[in-house]
């Protein structure tokens, strides 16, 4: 989104212009109750609460340092200082939001997220209040990042609560490390929960969550709360079987098209963990693959 040249090109202005902007063309930033059903837009970032451990059950602790043979400053699992993330030097922070960090800019903005969080509060309170009080059976929230490590793209076993390194392995994966310090933040995990306490259950979903940002696509439900990210990914990810060939809208929940009172949750078909494993199990990997990703 293009936006007017600001002092310093801050990302914090930038984010209230696209919030005018929105106003003025209509789109809906607020959190609304459609017939019952509450949808939640809530801000969010990254914060490092998501970084996979590679040194984690039992797997011998990887060097700091890095590597000195050809490419090996980037295949060193945790290293973000010759990663390709566009964010470390396109974004511009305040200060005081960001700590010296081994990246492309030498920053990492690990405040970001708790502002992002705060803003959110008011909506959270607001909402988790009116479905307490019976306005509203159930929510729809939606964030950009992820909410929790469970959906992360290399994380096999949803119920399982302890990362195992072994379920990174494959040649496109080398970046699963890299890509959960920029994946998103626990934070956002309270503040969902927080939406739909009371009236979650475990027998019948009442709170669906849909985020993006990782372009792996993952249907599940963990506590109560069914998490969905229905990527349309790019061309190159779709080619190689990371995301459906032709993406096609989700029905998450149905308004009775007659009286258009009544409402209900459609459940996903079957679990969605590890998409092009599941699917691919077998394709070929082209050597240029990992490269691209």
């Amino acid at each position: 989104v293009e936006t007017t040249t600001t002092k310093d090109n801050c990302s914090l202005e930038k984010l209230e212009q696209i919030q005018d902007m929105c106003k003025d063309i209509g789109v809906e930033t607020e959190p609304k109750c459609v017939h019952g059903v509450w949808i939640v837009p809530l801000l969010s970032w990254y914060d490092l609460s998501l970084t996979l451990d590679p040194s984690s059950a039992g797997e011998t602790t990887l060097s700091p340092e890095l590597e000195l043979e050809p490419e090996g400053e980037y295949n060193h699992p945790g290293n973000l200082t010759y990663w390709p993330w566009t964010d470390f030097l396109r974004c511009k922070w305040p200060c005081e939001l960001e700590m010296s960090y081994p990246t492309r800019s030498g920053k990492f903005p690990v405040l970001v997220a708790d502002l992002m969080l705060e803003r959110n509060t008011h909506t959270v309170q607001k909402v988790a209040h009116e479905v307490l009080n019976g306005n509203g059976h159930a929510v729809v929230s939606v964030s950009h990042f992820l909410p929790r490590r469970e959906v992360l793209p290399d994380w096999i076993e949803p119920k399982n609560r302890r990362f195992n390194p072994l379920w990174v392995g494959k040649p496109w994966e080398k970046s699963a490390y890299r890509f959960s310090k920029v994946a998103g933040s626990d934070g956002i995990d309270k503040q969902i929960r927080a939406l739909s306490e009371a009236i979650r259950t475990n027998d019948d979903i009442r709170h669906i969550h849909v985020f993006g940002h990782s372009h792996r696509p993952k249907d599940l439900v963990v506590d109560g709360i069914r998490y969905v990210h229905h990527p349309l990914a790019k061309p190159i990810e779709r080619e190689r079987g990371m995301v459906p060939m032709s993406p096609v809208p989700k029905e998450l929940w149905r308004i009775d098209s007659e009286t258009r009172s009544g409402t209900h949750h459609v459940p996903a078909e079957r679990d969605i963990v590890r998409y092009w494993e599941e699917n691919f199990a077998n394709m070929e990997i082209f050597p240029e693959f990992d490269r691209r990703f």
